[in-house]
């Protein structure tokens, strides 16, 4: 976060200098002013900026397990619960707590959630019979999982927004794509637009269980 910040810094430590000389050699007052007011406009910028930088990466380490778990819900939780339309490339939706199921029964109902996955779930069936569009991929890629898993966020406005989450030595981080200009982004939307005719052209799905869960 330092570095996201530190050219804001920077400028505020310098727009201090420029006060402190105007105190010392008995410059006008309204340099002094101008010098409290970049000050102000500075510090703004690097919250400004630091709150970004917050929001594109949010990391879960450092915590107990359940914990974590529970703190990685919570944020999931409210991430779908504060969006419009979502669509989820998931494997079996495992990770889908009492609170998140309730919240994409509602998306469900409204007609707001996509879902991407291997196969069939006792969740996904109830989903769809709630109004949600679910689509499996399975028998495409003869029953292997698709590597990449993400939620996409009112994909088809201007706001739309991706969000990516990666587990590596016992920290989870979930990265976030906002930005027109961003390639995650215009992939996830690629893929969302290409995979729906696709797979809903070949509804058949392979019947064996999962062998491992995500």
């Amino acid at each position: 976060m330092l570095k996201a910040i530190w050219p804001n810094v920077v400028s505020a430590v310098s727009f201090i200098g420029i006060i402190v000389g105007a105190m010392t050699t008995g410059a006008s007052y309204y340099l002094g002013l101008t010098g409290v007011v970049g000050v102000a406009v500075a510090i703004t910028g690097a919250v400004l900026n630091g709150r970004d930088f917050s929001r594109s990466v949010k990391v879960f380490g450092n915590q107990k397990p359940e914990l974590r778990k529970h703190k990685i819900a919570e944020y999931m939780h409210n991430l779908i619960a504060g969006s419009g339309s979502i669509a989820i490339f998931t494997r079996d939706m495992s990770w889908a707590t009492p609170a998140i199921k309730g919240e994409l029964r509602e998306k469900a109902a409204s007609k707001h959630l996509t879902i991407i996955m291997q196969r069939p779930t006792d969740l996904s069936r109830d989903l769809e019979a709630a109004g949600a569009d679910v689509f499996y991929y399975g028998a495409l890629l003869h029953d292997e999982a698709m590597v990449s898993r993400f939620t996409l966020i009112d994909a088809g406005s201007h706001s739309a927004e991706l969000a990516i989450g990666q587990t590596k030595e016992g920290v989870h981080t979930i990265h976030r794509y906002s930005k027109a200009s961003d390639h995650a982004l215009g992939l996830a939307k690629d893929m969302l637009t290409l995979l729906k005719p696709a797979l809903a052209s070949n509804a058949s799905v392979p019947s064996s269980s999962p062998k491992s869960r995500e």
